[in-house]
């Protein structure tokens, strides 16, 4: 049998011989050039090649995309980076200045523009954070009686999934009869995924177990499109995941692994990795670009229905099983919602912290992380009644027998970053609702005949509504008016300044000096621990406070507490850290004694004690919006804790010398400071560490501003402004609390002849920022609280508040409308200084905003 050229490997060659394994053989360079990472190949001449519709020759194309890779091939990460951030930025542009010749506005100049392309791409990136949502719902009027969904896509049976692109130009969808459609929005014109023979599907990964007419058919039962545009998959009875580049339309990849029909599937958001669920009963995480499995999941004890995500790698399901599962990727753990009767049929993220689910008995639920049950209940969304008409009126009705199946809320959507949602079923209406507070508010009703079997809003919102057109299954042309209302983060810089009558007053007193302080998410309670070991709860109006009590050493034991010491020497009770959690319900506390303590807010009981720290526990805080607690301690390690599974979760290690201070937002990011010089930001799914050096001395507080920002404070008197691309700061406010020789303080920065004895009076021992704003503090021993504008990459000082002692720990309100303070005589962990005239226990200060 002769080989092609190059090909197999032949027999009876020279005994250990590569010369003709082609396994050594040198790539060709057309090879060569396959190889490298398609996101280098985008081809931007035409809009159409790009998108499919055209079935021409693609030689032009393949060509064009081969130059293209010569020509970057040999660029770093940080060139490709700022390559795609100048496109952005061209992109960008261009749009503002097609909406200005719209407009017919010309006068507009130069630095207007780029004002406008800034506030563009903070407004984007806001609302893919999920820190602004937009309030569209209220501005959506009321469909006129011509207004109707019309079919712009025709399958031979019914459309079981379907998606749009983050464009909005391209939508995909599948159907029962095997075929699945890429078309596009603005003309209906569409082209079919074509089916490759066995023996292609077989090199693409599938496996093939048993007859085809049983397991291999074609019928396609979900489908999701990547981000970018690049990668359709879908899924269906033949168990596999089919990996599709939506550019050929031909198919890449075939993932095996599930033991039955796929039923759902997503792409996180931004990225290439792919969940699917199946009737198997377990969610698979994929990785499309690298073709390779990563992990599964399991929890469920029946069939998975649907699947969403976000960016997160965090994946939601609902299945027969009357429960809504959350599955945390990186933790291989899972959070369980149980549905109070009847299988969940759909669900959705509206946000990182609320879901929205539907269900056969005609049941649209809203969902919070915090609460196991759901939040809001509208029964009987699409009731069939039995004249044949509908009702949103919770209550019983007279079904008819014959429509049961047409109540079944089989889909619900939410447009991304929005209040709007929308809700589909059998009765012959799409549904249109208002996420609000802790509740859903009905809109209108969209007349659609037949089974509502998948819907996907258009990511731009405004953009379709504008022109008239509402993407769910089908699209639906009306006269719609649409206003996006977007949050803006709280600047409160120019806006404040304290009266002369504006003084600190002391709220809750201690014996010792506070040495940790805290506010719940409310504004309405405070708590705070002190050196002579207590730990007290107060009321933030009215001042009212409750200590908390410890319990027996019997009863410690049996919350985990492992006692290998006399009680003298390391079970004191001396607490130097606490944390509340931001539902309330938890506070953690820790000292020399080794342990985290976990308490019940509610009852002021102790629930647990977490073992595991070497030596002093410093610093402590919980990530916000989640149960997760980070701990940090003398023995240079961070721990994190899950407070509601009562259990250990890992370590990171680093520092080379004694913790300090520690803060968390919401992402899985912990980032502390030392005596080393060093400011560590841990980022615990990945086990890695950022290392950011101080130019002296030792660190000692820390809290974000943002996910890319952080501020410190250092015991020699600086404060500094980091960012997260730069190891160095970016900013430092030198002697930000010095003591000159007279007794005064100056914010400026210069040397000046300090008083030896007040050195410890100058180190910044507390920083705190009002989460979501400009606006910070800082405290120290000079009797001074220095309020801060954190602006563009430098610190502006703004208002100097009163208050004589050590300040050891702040807290901002929520609200913004005041400032608490930890103070007391002596500093946080030692005895360096003493101010015997100040008073110990918490402080606080009103802020007032014009």
């Amino acid at each position: 049998m002769k080989h092609p050229k190059g090909g197999g490997f032949k027999r009876g060659g020279k005994k250990g011989s590569t010369d003709s394994d082609p396994f050594f053989e040198q790539e060709t360079k057309k090879r060569r050039k396959v190889s490298y990472d398609d996101e280098d190949i985008e081809s931007i001449d035409s809009d159409a090649e790009e998108n499919g519709f055209h079935g021409e020759d693609r030689k032009g194309v393949d060509e064009a995309a081969e130059e293209e890779e010569d020509e970057f091939a040999d660029e770093t990460a940080g060139e490709k980076r700022k390559r795609l951030a100048e496109a952005l930025l061209l992109r960008t542009r261009e749009a503002q200045r097609r909406q200005r010749e719209e407009r017919d506005d010309d006068e507009e100049d130069d630095e207007d523009e780029d004002d406008d392309i800034v506030k563009t791409l903070m407004k984007k990136q806001q609302e893919d954070s999920g820190r602004v949502r937009r309030t569209i719902a209220s501005s959506v009027q009321e469909p006129l009686s011509s207004d109707e969904f019309s079919i712009i896509v025709n399958h031979r049976k019914s459309v079981v999934s379907v998606a749009l692109s983050d464009d909005d130009t391209r939508g995909f969808s599948a159907s029962k009869d095997g075929t699945i459609l890429h078309w596009d929005v603005s003309s209906g014109k569409s082209d079919k995924y074509k089916w490759p023979s066995d023996e292609v599907l077989k090199s693409h990964g599938m496996k093939v177990r048993e007859p085809r007419s049983k397991k291999h058919s074609r019928e396609s039962l979900a489908l999701a499109v990547s981000s970018d545009g690049r990668y359709l998959a879908t899924g269906g009875v033949d168990r596999h995941v089919h990996i599709w580049d939506v550019r050929t339309r031909e198919h890449v990849q075939a993932f095996p692994g599930h033991r039955n029909t796929v039923s759902c599937l997503c792409f996180r958001h931004g990225t290439a990795e792919l969940y699917s669920g199946s009737f198997d009963r377990s969610v698979k995480a994929w990785n499309v670009e690298d073709k390779a499995f990563v992990q599964d999941s399991f929890g469920h004890q029946d069939e998975i229905l649907a699947i969403d995500a976000l960016r997160k790698e965090r994946a939601l399901t609902v299945g027969r099983d009357r429960t809504m599962l959350l599955h945390k990727m990186p933790e291989t753990s899972r959070t369980i919602y149980r549905a109070p009767a009847s299988s969940l049929e759909s669900c959705c993220f509206i946000s990182d912290t609320e879901y929205l689910s539907g269900s056969d008995n005609g049941t649209v639920a809203l969902w919070g992380m915090l609460k196991k049950k759901p939040v809001f209940l509208l029964k009987n969304a699409h009731a069939v009644v039995a004249d044949g008409t509908t009702t949103n009126e919770n209550g019983d009705h007279d079904y008819g027998n014959s429509s049961t199946t047409n109540s079944w809320v089989s889909s619900v959507a939410v447009c991304r970053g929005s209040d709007l949602a929308a809700s589909g079923a059998g009765n012959g209406f799409v549904h249109l609702m208002a996420v609000e507070a802790g509740a859903i508010r009905p809109l209108f009703k969209l007349p659609l005949t037949g089974f509502v079997n998948s819907m996907a809003f258009a990511k731009s919102g405004d953009e379709i509504w504008k022109v008239g057109m509402h993407k769910v299954c089908a699209k639906w042309c009306g006269n719609t008016s649409l206003k996006a209302v977007i949050t803006i983060l709280l600047s409160v810089k120019e806006e404040l300044e304290p009266l002369s009558s504006d003084e600190f007053s002391i709220i809750v007193k201690h014996r010792k000096s506070v040495v940790s302080v805290a506010l719940s998410d409310d504004d309405t309670r405070g708590f705070s621990a002190s050196k002579d070991g207590t730990i007290v709860h107060w009321d933030v109006s009215s001042g009212k406070s409750d200590k908390y009590k410890w319990p027996n050493d019997e009863v410690l034991k049996s919350h985990g507490m492992k006692v290998r010491e006399p009680r003298s020497k390391k079970h004191s009770r001396e607490s130097l850290a606490l944390a509340v959690s931001s539902d309330g319900r938890y506070l953690a506390t820790g000292g020399v004694d080794r342990h985290v303590h976990i308490w019940d807010v509610r009852t002021r009981e102790h629930v647990q004690a977490f073992p595991g720290h070497r030596n002093t526990i410093s610093c402590l805080c919980f990530r916000h919006g989640t149960a997760e607690l980070y701990s940090g301690s003398f023995d240079r390690s961070v721990k994190a804790w899950n407070v509601e599974d009562k259990a250990f979760v890992q370590d990171s290690f680093g520092h080379q010398d004694e913790i300090l201070a520690i803060d968390a937002l919401r992402k899985e990011r912990a980032l502390t400071v030392g005596r080393d010089r060093t400011m560590l930001l841990h980022k615990m799914p990945e086990t890695s560490r950022t290392i950011y050096r101080a130019p002296a001395s030792s660190l000692e507080s820390c809290c974000f501003i943002s996910d890319t920002e952080y501020l410190s404070g250092s015991d020699n008197g600086t404060v500094a402004l980091w960012g997260m691309l730069k190891k160095k700061p970016v900013f430092l406010l030198k002697n930000a609390h010095a003591v000159v020789a007279d007794g005064t303080t100056t914010n400026e920065n210069g040397d000046h002849d300090y008083v030896n004895s007040s050195t410890t009076n100058s180190w910044v021992s507390s920083v705190a920022v009002c989460r979501g704003s400009d606006l910070a503090a800082s405290g120290a021993g000079n009797g001074f609280v220095h309020l801060m504008a954190v602006e563009a990459g430098a610190i502006r000082p703004l208002f100097k508040l009163p208050l004589t002692g050590f300040v050891n720990s702040m807290a901002f309100a929520k609200s913004g409308k005041f400032l608490i303070a930890g103070v007391g005589q002596e500093t946080r962990f030692g005895r360096w200084g003493c101010i015997k005239s100040a008073q110990n226990g918490v402080a606080i200060h009103p802020l007032r905003l014009s």
